[in-house]
């Protein structure tokens, strides 16, 4: 997921506490962690010799949304303005 390392420095700034707790934080993240155990089942679903083209689709389509979403989020991040204000961001979404 290429917007990985964008929400992990997100979930960082919560964890050291320089920003707020924000649900919509633990959204993507619980998101993220169901995408990657779905992930998983399909893979181990091939490794076994299943058909798991449904399931790759599923995850595929839903894998982008959430990418898509993190990129939005990470647009709106508080962190984000107030350092693109300072003309310094420390993170910022992949062109």
């Amino acid at each position: 997921m290429s917007t990985f390392p964008i929400l992990a420095a997100m979930a960082e700034e919560i964890r050291e506490g320089r920003l707020p707790a924000d649900a919509r934080i633990g959204a993507l993240v619980a998101r993220t962690f169901g995408l990657h155990h779905m992930s998983r089942a399909v893979s181990e679903a091939l490794g076994r010799g299943d058909d798991a083209e449904l399931g790759a689709s599923v995850v595929k389509v839903l894998g982008t949304k959430a990418e898509g979403d993190i990129a939005t989020s990470s647009r709106n991040w508080p962190a984000n303005r107030r350092q693109a204000a300072n003309g310094s961001p420390n993170w910022s979404v992949p062109a």
